[in-house]
């Protein structure tokens, strides 16, 4: 009897060895793929939002995407990436917790990192359910900001003006035709230098290029933060001043004249202007009367 319990035991201690062999072997193959998940640059989490919101997994890439720390952070306090989302973002995260978005489509968030920067992130998130209820997400977070900055730049680039900085004939139209399908307070404006060929056959083409560049800074400076200023031709500028009056736009005006006769007494503007108090069908409209006035005040200005 005692020859047979050594035996079984024998014959289980045996086993027990062999499944710890096997369990050892598949350990040592799941290694690099372990170690490869944890080195992609990608942040990869499973994430549980009922009955409670916590991780199951966060990649510790988070500490190197958002700094030192993070990581145990938001295991202890899943909550804390509220702090980190970018205040426009919260909204949009929020309602991800409560599975009210598109997870068919790309999120994006920004979140602060140590540095206190800002950082644009990709997400490609994927509900979990149970029994028809969301329960939890899995997904992971790309950083893309110099994806995203170089975005901004080249949609910047595409509506400026190269030489100035202001907005470029082409922008301008698109918000001529916004406000034409808006009910606002408009004034529009249309500005030409004079005399810049004479600049230009006396000084050169560089001076007459700084005093467009001059002109365009003045009009800038002293815009509000509503106002349109745009380059539309080689000296020629157009305002669109939303909610604004006559007595508001003179003032405008006469900043900008101050400014530019301390630069150089030669840069002279011929202005036309037109006002509605209700800006619906009525933009074409405007910009030709303010055309048809500063081409007179032109006329008015060589007869002296």
């Amino acid at each position: 009897m005692i020859l047979f319990v050594v035996l079984l035991l024998l014959i289980l201690c045996s086993y027990i060895y062999m499944q710890k062999v096997k369990l050892s072997k598949k350990i040592t193959l799941l290694q690099p793929m372990v170690e490869s998940v944890e080195n992609i640059r990608d942040l990869l989490y499973y994430c549980e939002t009922y009955p409670e919101f916590k991780y199951h997994y966060l990649s510790p890439t988070i500490d190197d995407l958002l700094g030192p720390g993070t990581l145990k952070s938001h295991l202890h306090n899943p909550k804390a990436i509220y702090d980190l989302v970018h205040p426009e973002d919260y909204a949009l995260l929020e309602a991800k917790e409560r599975g009210e978005v598109d997870f068919t489509q790309p999120l994006r968030f920004r979140f602060r990192n140590h540095h206190g920067e800002y950082l644009w992130f990709e997400e490609y998130a994927t509900p979990v359910y149970e029994n028809g209820r969301y329960v939890a997400v899995q997904g992971l977070f790309r950083n893309i900001h110099e994806k995203v900055i170089l975005e901004e730049k080249l949609s910047n680039q595409a509506i400026r003006d190269g030489l100035t900085g202001v907005y470029n004939r082409q922008y301008f139209q698109q918000q001529l035709e916004k406000y034409d399908a808006l009910q606002e307070e408009m004034m529009i404006a249309v500005i030409d230098l004079d005399g810049l060929k004479e600049v230009n056959d006396t000084y050169g083409h560089m001076t007459g290029d700084l005093m467009i560049q001059a002109t365009a800074q003045a009009l800038q400076q002293y815009a509000c933060e509503n106002t349109v200023v745009a380059r539309i031709g080689g000296d020629e500028f157009v305002i669109i001043k939303p909610n604004c009056n006559y007595t508001e736009f003179e003032q405008y005006i006469k900043k900008v004249h101050g400014y530019l006769s301390n630069i150089h007494e030669q840069i002279q503007m011929s202005v036309g202007s037109a006002y509605a108090p209700n800006s619906y069908g009525k933009m074409n409209e405007l910009l030709h009367e303010a055309d048809l006035q500063m081409y007179e005040q032109k006329k008015q200005q060589k007869q002296l």
